[in-house]
């Protein structure tokens, strides 16, 4: 009897719980097992005769490990890789691609890559860093309020009694003025603080997400400073209502859209996007009950540096003169109290990508 090598790894790799698919010696996707074609978003028939590098032509990272593997001939592997799909969310994967002997007996063979989605790792991941933050901003807000709020009514106080005084004239008088406008300016950042450590139970209503969006658009369309940009919408429009708080929604995504359309230059463009989303559901709540919908607010500026990304969230982090780098770590406080999650990166085309998931009840028919 004649064997097939090809086509007994074909049949062998349709029974692995995780996605694979071959490489050729020309470059191009020999085969691939149904959860590959799950996770590419794609048909067997597109897959075949695929060059990976045309497959993953938006994901620099998995090629990188396809490269590597190739010309030194070893397993390559990255538990923390994005595949940027077209049309497709962003998936969050862990790969391996391990080089095949000629001596295997598979010609034309040159590549086995594995790809786990890791979305629900990640989302677990990133709920507990989410937790954890909160907790650290809630302590350092605590000892600031503390340190900060008492003296500066004294020193308020101090200064208007000063200039009551009929000699403060000139430098003096302007000198004075200096320290009640930055006692009023460190007294609204303690108000941003209490909104942290705020406890007290939110007012819940069904809210329509594109209310929400539509409003914090029509104020920052009034500001000078979007003169410049454009302004879009692709709604989804037949998103469910969700449970939350409108006025601390309107304070998140006015944070983020704002920033958004800060970091452009003339001539920049701000989308916002909703959709439904795929995400863990969490261990409070019934995978049957619960789905998530998205908010995505994507520019076109320069994006975000890789040494910045895990700064975003923290108090007092800004690259902006005039900030109190408290809009985002506010923001985060908002949604996970909410039961949703905020992810940011960066768009493969260039610019910056803020992701905002809550979830909706499922209405049972």
């Amino acid at each position: 009897m004649n064997e097939n090598p090809a086509g007994n790894i074909e049949r062998f790799i349709s029974l692995l719980p995780i996605a694979v698919a071959l490489i050729g010696t020309d470059g191009k996707i020999f085969s691939a097992n149904n959860l590959f074609e799950e996770i590419a978003g794609t048909s067997s028939a597109i897959l075949k005769s695929l060059p990976y590098r045309e497959l993953f032509s938006t994901s620099p990272d998995i090629i990188k490990i396809i490269d590597t593997s190739l010309s030194k001939g070893e397993v390559c592997s990255n538990t923390r890789s994005f595949f940027y799909r077209r049309g497709k969310p962003v998936l969050p994967v862990e790969v391996s691609s391990s080089p095949v002997s000629p001596s295997a007996g598979v010609p034309g063979l040159s590549l086995v890559l594995l790809i786990k989605d890791n979305s629900v790792t990640r989302e677990i991941e990133s709920r507990e860093d989410n937790i954890e933050r909160i907790k650290n901003i809630e302590s350092l807000s605590h000892w600031i309020i503390h340190e900060v709020r008492n003296p500066l009514g004294s020193i308020k106080g101090a200064a208007q009694m000063l200039m009551r005084d009929n000699d403060i004239k000139g430098d003096s008088e302007e000198f004075l003025e200096i320290i009640l406008s930055e006692v009023t300016r460190l007294n609204d950042l303690t108000k941003e603080l209490s909104l942290l450590l705020s406890k007290k139970e939110k007012q819940l209503e069904n809210i329509n997400i594109h209310a929400v969006l539509d409003h914090v658009i029509k104020i920052i369309s009034l500001d000078r400073a979007a003169e410049s940009a454009t302004l879009t919408k692709e709604y989804d429009p037949s998103l469910p209502e969700i449970s939350g708080n409108f006025d601390e929604l309107i304070q998140v995504f006015q944070n983020i859209i704002k920033n958004a359309v800060q970091s452009q230059n003339s001539g920049g463009i701000i989308n916002v996007r909703t959709r439904y989303i795929r995400r863990p559901v969490l261990a409070t709540q019934n995978r049957e009950d619960y789905g998530y919908i998205g908010v995505e607010v994507t520019d076109n500026g320069s994006g975000i540096d890789d040494d910045l990304k895990e700064k975003l969230f923290t108090p007092f982090f800004t690259t902006k003169k005039e900030g109190t780098g408290l809009g985002l770590a506010i923001s985060l406080k908002i949604i996970t109290e909410h039961n949703g999650f905020i992810e940011a990166e960066n768009k493969p085309d260039g610019g910056a990508l803020f992701r905002v998931i809550l979830p909706y009840k499922k209405i049972k028919i």
